[in-house]
């Protein structure tokens, strides 16, 4: 019979079990209703084959057992009880967790023959949004930082956050957090590091589910950080990490970019083309980037909204107030409103911008340009079409499934993204696809909102798929024609896609330039 028994062995038959373990994580939890004092004492421990079970003790009981103990030793422990494991998050996959009392006995020795399984780092792969995942089981992993956010206080908390993308040695990329007091040790040595390969692991993260993206995230107490440290396997992941010189390792970005570029650098589906969005009938949002090359409207490019709801005003005739939110209205607000036309080497759409996206990109609020140039009905200013004209940027798109075939290349944008180096990292990654031998093109008259779309069709192992290739541009060329009512611009857009195939996109706007009479 073994003098010691493996871990896999025991159960809570009885209490007089002896095993030889390695303590992995040592940590102290806080009473709940007094946290500056010690609650308890908890363990992590692996025995001769690697396997782990959490260990408990009461920290009135440290004394009787041993004053320290360290993580990485070795002990022996005898006389413990076994029950079932009903922690919310699992620090292990073990079905049970041992509980040391006043009767327990663990000693200390010294076995350089005892195997070393500090850590279980998981395969990023494993952490795919596509595969299962138990976000109740804390685990491992470590990469080196590729990106981070400023460390930020959270509302209505005290505590600070900071955002971060690691990748691994194959560059798959994982989006982390942490909290508190990790923060503090993590930020300086971001901010200090001239090194790019700044590598940092992190033992038992929670990890979870949010959108459609995996998060690692620390647990108060529990999670153990280290930053560059010296072990092999900090070594050998500096050894396999594929440093680039592209630009854009280590980035710091602003929160409104971040998610932005976390998506980008992970090729995340979705960021599209205006091709295959014009072909898309699943509701959802996607990235897109394109050029305005049109102002679209026909009522004027703002509207007097009320200043809460930012719906069109219209007011109560006796309480004059708000029929939608009820808000009283003393003072006149306006908010943008137009369409603005847009092209990418795939297609056209007609895009319905917000008045943040308007504001953002104009870089004026609506009132301002309304109290220099008054009604907009039938114009268009020109600080306007200077800000949109020839515009490039990263459009987030709504698509609607129910939207009507006449409104198949007519889509709403959520919020857009004009950081220049975001866009120079999407072309990077998303400028390389392989171009597909057909692709779409779209005609007619956009400028009245009434273009007909024509969409081509491939069959491919008898299945029919909506092509939505993408093509080199080459030029884009304006003509002006003269008409009593006003102005028919026209553009031709000849683009040529990789394997010599040639699409021709005959983009015809029209806008009538209507005179202001003085």
């Amino acid at each position: 019979m073994a003098l010691f028994s493996l871990l896999s062995e025991i159960d809570s038959r009885k209490t007089s079990w002896a095993i030889k373990a390695r303590v992995v994580r040592l940590y102290r939890e806080p009473l709940f209703k007094r946290p500056e004092e010690i609650g308890s004492i908890e363990m992590v421990i692996h025995d001769s084959t690697g396997q782990r079970i959490h260990v408990s003790m009461k920290a009135n009981i440290m004394d009787n057992l041993e004053k320290k103990i360290d993580e990485g030793s070795v002990y022996i422990i005898k006389n413990f009880l076994v029950v079932e494991d009903k922690n919310t998050l699992k620090t292990t996959t073990n079905r049970y967790r041992l509980i040391l009392f006043r009767a327990t006995h663990m000693k200390v020795i010294e076995d350089t023959e005892f195997p070393y399984h500090m850590h279980n780092f998981r395969n990023f792969n494993q952490l795919s949004p596509d595969n299962e995942i138990d976000e109740h089981q804390l685990i491992d992993v470590m990469g080196r930082i590729v990106s981070y956010k400023q460390p930020s206080n959270v509302f209505g908390l005290s505590s600070k956050r900071m955002d971060f993308c690691i990748d691994d040695n194959e560059g798959r990329q994982l989006s982390c957090s942490l909290w508190s007091e990790y923060v503090d040790d993590l930020f300086p040595i971001l901010e200090n590091s001239e090194d790019k390969s700044v590598v940092i692991s992190i033992l038992f993260a929670k990890v979870s589910r949010f959108r459609d993206d995996i998060k690692i995230s620390n647990i108060s107490n529990v999670t153990k950080v280290t930053i560059n440290g010296e072990g092999d396997n900090f070594i050998d992941l500096k050894k396999n990490l594929k440093i680039t010189d592209n630009g854009w390792s280590k980035k710091v970005l602003t929160d409104s970019n971040y998610e932005i570029y976390d998506a980008i650098v992970k090729r995340n589906s979705r960021f599209r083309t205006l091709g295959f969005l014009n072909n898309l009938h699943d509701d959802g949002l996607y990235w897109v980037e394109a050029t305005i090359v049109d102002i679209i409207t026909t009522k004027g490019c703002w509207f007097l909204a009320c200043k809460k709801c930012e719906r069109k005003r219209v007011l109560d005739e006796i309480t004059r107030r708000c029929i939608y939110c009820h808000t009283e209205n003393f003072f006149d607000a306006f908010r943008f409103q137009m369409d603005v036309m847009v092209v990418d080497k795939t297609g056209s759409a007609t895009l319905s911008m917000p008045n943040s996206a308007c504001v953002n990109l104009i870089g004026k609020c609506a009132s301002e340009i309304k109290e220099i140039y008054g009604d907009s009905t039938g114009s268009i200013p020109n600080v306007i079409e200077d800000a949109l004209i020839n515009k490039k940027a990263l459009f987030e798109v709504r698509i609607s499934s129910d939207r009507s075939i006449a409104q198949g290349d007519h889509h709403t944008v959520a919020r857009i993204a004009l950081d220049e180096e975001l866009m120079y990292i999407y072309e990077e990654i998303y400028g390389k696809r392989e171009t597909p031998t057909n692709d779409h093109a779209t005609h007619g008259t956009l400028g009245d909102g009434k273009g007909e779309k024509e969409k081509q069709q491939q069959t491919d192992d008898g299945e029919n798929e909506a092509v939505h290739g993408r093509a080199d541009a080459e030029n884009i060329e304006g003509e002006n024609t003269d008409v009593d009512a006003g102005n028919i611009e026209e553009y031709n857009t000849d683009a040529a896609s990789e394997d010599g195939t040639h699409v021709t996109h005959n983009l015809m706007r029209r806008r009538i330039m209507l005179k202001k009479e003085k």
